[in-house]
């Protein structure tokens, strides 16, 4: 009797058991093989299908390849696309309103968490507006890579990669789309920032240019500008920060965390120390104001063009609300604070890995500097 040929690749053809019957089942005209159950071997190709029955009718997918093993194992989740196909129904633009709305009641989520997934949610249905009126399971794999290549451009790595998260969310747990056309998208790699900050003789400048510019509000924005330096506050946290919250007698702030998840057990706040500069300015601030307990500390929303204006004028790299949290950090290591103790300050919650990671270099720095400092020789 004669052995059935085992080879696994393009084409084979099994030979034929001396009964006459052979051990492939063709289907219609002979067009195809059957090579097990759910899977089929185009006869003139070679080309591997996964087979379904829907409704009466035959559907057939290609497997994309002409080797057995290979066909084996893309079968199973090709059989998921191809029943999940058939189960799911409604347009992306109605799972994004689920998305939106989930995200609004999510009482886990800080006020900043739920901004910063809806904008990422928004910059989606903007970039992509035919989106919403495509049912879901008509989202190709080539339309959401013609997305990606645009988008991936326009924002910053960490930007995309998180809409990218949210995207797939929707996909996955919402509309419970078992086949995934982001699947192959891979997220944008997100290098380290380069810390391009000033000198405390660069910052004094910028202060005083901006508290002469002229404008209503140079007073307000030099003050921002200087609480932002001397506390490492991100914006949103200085903007919530009361004249009740400054506590004279132990020297320090009470400064509620903008970052801190509600089903946290951590602290909705921190105690930010107040170091001479900071008392300087806020006694400064005070005596000016005359302001009452719950009035804010920081007058204005922001301070974004008097400061990019100063440094313009001075001749120093672009600052951002931000920059001056990095600012903040890099004096205090400069002033021998450790990692964990900044970390703290900042409002980190990991124990210093992200302060470390962030400014880890500027410590080594440091670090190398003081060592030039070491001596053993007698003086």
């Amino acid at each position: 009797m004669t052995t059935p040929s085992k080879t696994t690749t393009a084409g084979t053809i099994p030979v034929a058991k001396q009964s006459g019957k052979t051990d492939a089942h063709p289907t219609k005209l002979k067009a195809w093989r059957k090579r097990g159950t759910n899977l089929v071997q185009h006869v003139s190709t070679g080309t591997f299908y996964a087979r379904i029955k829907y409704k009466g009718k035959t559907i057939r997918a290609s497997l994309n390849t002409k080797v057995l093993t290979v066909a084996r194992e893309r079968l199973p989740d090709k059989i998921k696309q191809l029943n999940g196909s058939k189960a799911i129904s409604g347009t992306f633009g109605q799972y994004l309103e689920q998305f939106k709305s989930k995200t609004n009641n999510d009482a886990s989520l800080s006020s900043e968490g739920k901004k910063y997934r809806l904008r990422c949610a928004d910059r989606l249905e903007k970039s992509w507006p035919e989106l919403l009126n495509i049912q879901v399971n008509k989202i190709t794999e080539d339309s959401v890579e013609n997305w990606w290549n645009v988008f991936s451009e326009e924002y910053n790595p960490q930007f995309v990669n998180h809409t990218l998260v949210y995207f797939r969310y929707i996909l996955r747990k919402l509309a419970k789309f078992t086949f995934d056309p982001t699947a192959d998208i891979k997220p944008v790699g997100v290098k380290p920032k380069k810390l391009v900050l000033p000198s405390t003789e660069q910052f004094r400048a910028i202060i005083e240019s901006v508290r002469a510019n002229g404008s209503p509000e140079a007073r307000d924005s030099a003050d921002m500008i200087e609480f932002l330096a001397y506390s490492g506050c991100r914006i949103s946290e200085a903007q919530k920060v009361l004249w009740q919250d400054v506590d004279w007698q132990n020297g320090q702030i009470h400064v509620p965390c903008a970052k801190r998840r509600r089903s946290s057990s951590e602290d909705d706040f921190r105690f930010v120390p107040m170091i001479p500069p900071m008392k300087t300015a806020l006694e400064r601030m005070k005596a000016t104001r005359k302001p009452q307990p719950q009035d804010r500390v920081n007058l204005l929303d922001g301070c974004r063009r008097s400061l990019t204006n100063a440094c313009k004028r001075i001749g120093c790299p672009r600052l951002t609300h931000h920059d001056l949290r990095h600012f903040f950090a890099s004096v205090c290591i400069e002033s021998g604070v450790d990692i964990q103790t900044i970390s703290r300050w900042l409002g980190h919650s990991d124990g210093g890995t992200l302060a470390m990671k962030t400014y880890g270099h500027l410590r080594r720095e440091h670090s190398t500097a003081m060592a030039q400092k070491v001596t053993f020789s007698e003086k």
